[in-house]
């Protein structure tokens, strides 16, 4: 277990401190804070078999993963998290949503996305590689950016598993944790599942509301000699990879 936290540093020290502590566990991030010279934060982490756990307490920041942040050779991970004291906002690939106590949200971290809360909150963050829940879950991605619900089924079990695990951390061995992992992930799998239906329906209409907002842009700025893929998703605000999934949706190249 790893424990990074601002208390007893100098008030300068603790907005930059906070941003590498952070930019360490998960991803690179921007971060924006409401009060950078009164902000505190502790971040406590764990590897568990596979996926790294971690219980984050702070004051209201703003993180954003913003197109520099990604590198087309980066190992894509995805982050579960799970709010327990206050409201967190989240927007990706054009949807807005706000996360209360009682659900858990999905993010893909080579999308971009601003993530924030307004209160001190105390949140638990899982980072899992994409392969891994690639081969329990097809298609993550359609996932991301929805509120998932964490007070009945599947999604208790493994919001109160995410918990117990964090309590016992230390105490279990090379092999528990290889095999907590796994049911985490099952868990977590199955509690997304359960909402399937819902989710491809919101997912269909959102992809056909960007592909509407793309051609409008092309179409106002089809003479500006600057136009490119990087420009149009930009604009959209969306990655470049995302851009060119939707179109091959529609049978069609972002070019054409």
């Amino acid at each position: 277990m790893e424990i990074s936290s601002t208390a007893g540093l100098a008030a300068a020290e603790r907005a930059p401190y906070w941003n590498n502590a952070i930019s360490d566990a998960y991803f690179p991030l921007s971060l924006q804070f409401q009060e950078p010279l009164h902000f505190q934060g502790r971040l406590t982490r764990s590897a568990i078999g596979r996926i790294h756990l971690s219980q984050l307490v702070s004051d209201p920041v703003q993180y954003e993963r913003c197109d520099r942040h990604i590198e087309p050779t980066e190992k894509q991970d995805y982050l579960i998290t799970v709010p327990r004291a206050s409201t967190v906002e989240f927007r990706q690939l054009g949807r807005d949503v706000s996360c209360n106590l009682g659900g858990f949200i999905l993010e893909p971290g080579d999308e971009l996305y601003p993530f924030s809360y307004q209160e001190a909150n105390d949140l638990f963050v899982l980072k899992v590689n994409k392969s891994d829940l690639s081969e329990r879950l097809s298609q993550p991605d359609q996932y991301c950016a929805r509120v998932f619900d964490a007070t009945q089924g599947a999604g208790a079990e493994f919001v109160s598993m995410v918990q117990e695990t964090q309590k016992h951390a230390v105490a279990a061995g090379e092999n528990a944790g290889e095999l907590l992992s796994r049911q985490l992930l099952e868990l977590l799998a199955l509690a997304i599942r359960n909402d399937r239906k819902s989710s491809e329906s919101n997912t269909s209409s959102v992809r056909a509301a960007h592909l509407v907002r793309i051609e409008k842009f092309v179409h106002e700025n089809i003479c500006n000699p600057h136009l490119s893929p990087e420009l149009i998703a930009s604009a959209s605000g969306i990655s470049k990879r995302y851009l060119h999934e939707l179109f091959e949706d529609v049978n069609c190249t972002v070019s054409r």
